[in-house]
């Protein structure tokens, strides 16, 4: 029972991580993608606001100033590239792009932390951003340049979970949300006073969903891993795909292509194997 409910705090943080990407490429049709990124984290922070105050401001006390001030400008490159990557593909392509994140930690912490990496996961990192190019489809006559951007931010969200491994280690989550949210809605500022559209009511309640969601996910999250491990889960991330499909077809009609398909029989297995490679060598290393 443990499991099951665990797996269902798990599976309610990937809904709503398919809700955010509808809502993310919905709002942008209507406003600058620099005003979306704003209102994202500005809402964002006023959320966590409450959780502040009741649990004290020694919950955001933190001694890494400048790591959070770091995180903060790698979020917000990395959500403003995502949502211009989302605005003109897919949300399941989008999806899809956000499994190969196990790929860019691996290249990441070979080359920043210095790990060693086996061929066997050189090989299939290959694999897995072969699958990418099949995903985006760049010969396809739907192929839009600005969709590679949802490549660059993921590998920004993985140089994200590169520093989170090197330097947030006593930190609490509550600061790190706080810092990094604070940090983004700070920087996202200054180019909005040159991308600024007045939002409408539907506009403001819709951002005001998408930056309370973020921090839902993260709650869901952390209620999921209190009951049960990450590995033990770590296969139903996979199941965020089939809900982007289900909630892009009804939103925006999306209907998955042949191309999508294969890239994603690539990826999955591809990054999920990766996964799995990690986590054996934790366990010897522990041992």
């Amino acid at each position: 029972m443990n499991y099951y409910k665990g797996a269902a705090w798990f599976i309610i943080s990937l809904i709503i991580s398919s809700l955010n990407d509808v809502v993310a490429k919905y709002v942008s049709f209507n406003l600058p993608v620099w005003e979306t990124v704003f209102f994202r984290f500005f809402f964002g922070t006023i959320t966590l606001v409450p959780f502040i105050l009741f649990y004290g401001k020694e919950s955001i006390a933190s001694s890494k100033p400048l790591v959070h001030l770091s995180r903060g400008i790698i979020l917000t490159l990395a959500i403003y590239l995502w949502i211009n990557g989302l605005n003109v593909t897919d949300v399941a392509v989008a999806t899809i792009i956000t499994f190969t994140m196990p790929i860019f930690v691996l290249i990441l912490a070979a080359t920043l932390l210095k790990e060693k990496v086996s061929i066997k996961l050189w090989v299939l990192s290959i694999i897995g951003l072969i699958g990418v190019v099949i995903t985006l489809n760049p010969k396809g006559i739907e192929f839009n340049i600005n969709s590679t951007y949802l490549i660059f931010a993921a590998g920004f969200f993985a140089s994200l979970d590169i520093i989170n491994k090197k330097y947030i280690i006593k930190e609490s989550m509550l600061s790190m949300l706080f810092y990094s949210s604070l940090v983004t809605t700070i920087i996202s500022m200054i180019p909005l006073i040159y991308n600024w559209k007045i939002p409408t009511f539907e506009d403001l309640f819709l951002l005001l969903i998408l930056g309370s969601g973020s921090n839902a996910i993260l709650f869901c999250l952390l209620k999921a891993y209190k009951i049960i491990t990450v590995s033990s889960v770590a296969p139903l991330r996979y199941l965020e795909l089939i809900f982007s499909i289900i909630l892009g077809n009804i939103i925006f009609h999306e209907i998955p292509k042949n191309h999508l398909l294969l890239g994603a029989a690539i990826i999955i297995p591809s990054s999920f194997y990766i996964i799995r490679l990690y986590q054996n060598n934790d366990k010897q290393l522990r041992e």
